[in-house]
């Protein structure tokens, strides 16, 4: 309610959101049209304004909301240059009418683009709250609708990138994404931005993931996640929400592990298929191979060597992070000969290791027991 109106008044400034709300029950086709036709004439009278702030008794929803919810997006621009102050008024639940299209998914993508330009800074968070904001933010809003956007959660982190690292009521967008939709391709957005969201909210994610799902629904999310080429981190969080969902074959009696090996072939995005076989590999050392799987799993291992390097999947695994006894045992009892092969620049798996000072004294102890003429001090590799 605009101060100091009376009840006739309120009742006469009504008109554009009574009208909204008409066309809208009658499905009328050419609504937009009318509004802005009513728009055009009224925009010369001198309470113009009052009816564009007009705010409902039982909802506190302006014209803006409507248009917003009912994507009449033809007037938005109209409205806000008349009444640039819409943009920020809020509902009766406290939501703007970005916030509102966001939650309840009644908004376009040329929507939310019209309502950002007229008001950027509606995607940051106030000052002193850069981290930990009271009232969430448009990305907070987007990622706990009911359905997620990747277009428009893309465009609000294409605006502000820093959104991704900002927490309300103790969660991460990641966090609240998890919370409404398996959406691989919003999950891996998110954490492309913020990668540490895996690490440092590990046992949240993994918590919230676990909370809104049953392992049988994720479980097939793995091996899209895998198929797909999904970054590693996404793969991460749904494996520590779900440990068994490793150990269980696909309809094909495929491992996740066993479907990661047969995409190696595939030398495309190639450095994250090792993070994800590594992944994998560590979270469920028990896997068993019966002799046909062990063969197959041999066969597809031979084949992943890189024929401009002479690069075997030991050799990238001993320069890896995630390298640990429980990877080399794998490789070695799939493919043997793998320890004792040099690579283009006569590097051997163990020298890899040397290198890597994530790489445990176990596996290098491992290493050379397997291959004792690693440590030749007239290989080309140690040398260098």
């Amino acid at each position: 309610m605009i101060r100091g109106e009376t009840l006739a008044e309120r009742r006469l400034h009504s008109d554009l959101y009574h009208l909204i709300c008409t066309l809208n029950e009658e499905s009328d086709p050419c609504a937009t049209t009318k509004i802005m036709k009513w728009l055009d004439q009224h925009k010369r009278l001198a309470s113009f304004e009052k009816y564009l702030l007009y705010r409902s008794e039982d909802s506190g929803q302006t014209p803006l909301h409507l248009l917003v919810e009912y994507d009449y997006h033809g007037a938005i621009p109209l409205l806000i240059e008349n009444a640039r102050g819409a943009v920020n008024l809020s509902d009766n639940d406290g939501n703007n009418p970005l916030d509102s299209g966001l939650i309840f998914c009644q908004v376009s993508l040329i929507a939310v683009k019209m309502l950002i330009e007229a008001n950027p800074e509606a995607l940051r968070p106030p000052r002193g709250e850069e981290h930990i904001v009271s009232k969430r933010l448009p990305i907070h809003c987007a990622c706990s609708a009911l359905y997620l956007r990747f277009d428009i959660i893309a465009m609000l982190l294409e605006k502000y990138p820093e959104g991704a690292k900002v927490v309300w009521k103790g969660r991460l967008p990641i966090n609240w994404a998890c919370t409404v939709e398996l959406n691989l391709d919003v999950w891996n957005l998110l954490i492309e931005r913020y990668p540490e969201s895996v690490y440092v909210h590990s046992t949240a994610l993994s918590k919230d993931l676990r909370s809104y799902y049953r392992c049988d629904k994720v479980i097939r999310v793995l091996q899209d996640a895998i198929i797909g080429g999904y970054s590693a981190n996404v793969c991460q969080v749904i494996v520590s929400a779900f440990p068994e969902s490793t150990l269980i074959k696909d309809e094909n009696g495929i491992l996740p592990l066993h479907l990661c090996i047969r995409h190696f072939t595939n030398f495309e995005n190639r450095g994250n298929r090792l993070e994800v076989f590594l992944l994998l590999l560590n979270s469920a050392p028990q896997f068993v191979c019966d002799d046909a799987e062990a063969k197959t799993t041999a066969k597809m291992l031979m084949s992943t060597c890189n024929e401009d390097t002479g690069l075997l999947l030991l050799h990238q695994s001993a320069a890896n992070r995630h390298f640990s006894l429980t990877v080399l045992e794998f490789l070695n009892a799939a493919y043997p000969s793998s320890v004792s092969k040099v690579d283009g620049c006569g590097m051997l798996p163990f020298h890899y290791a040397c290198l890597n000072p994530d790489a445990t004294v176990d596996a290098l102890m491992m290493l050379l027991l397997l291959y004792p003429e690693s440590i030749a001090a007239n290989n080309i590799g140690y040398k260098s």
